[in-house]
């Protein structure tokens, strides 16, 4: 039996279920796209920028991680 997730993961597992994660990816995507396009910049000194790019990693990582199975628990 796998142990009881955290609030978080319980968040994480609610949003996947749902499919929140694909959709708030979707909407970032261009946001980056977009603004490397008309202006590329050093992300290191654009706080906002930064947060964006730190978001759209993290939800790319939850997401992979939700389609593959892993084998911690086995």
């Amino acid at each position: 039996m796998p142990p009881e997730l955290s609030e978080e993961g319980q968040l994480v597992a609610e949003a996947l279920d749902k499919g929140t994660l694909p959709l708030l990816k979707d909407k970032v995507e261009p946001i980056l796209e977009q603004n490397w396009g008309e202006q590329p910049r050093d992300v290191g000194c654009d706080p906002e920028a930064r947060t964006l790019c730190a978001f759209y990693v993290v939800v790319s990582i939850l997401l992979q991680m939700g389609e593959k199975p892993t084998s911690l628990f086995s």
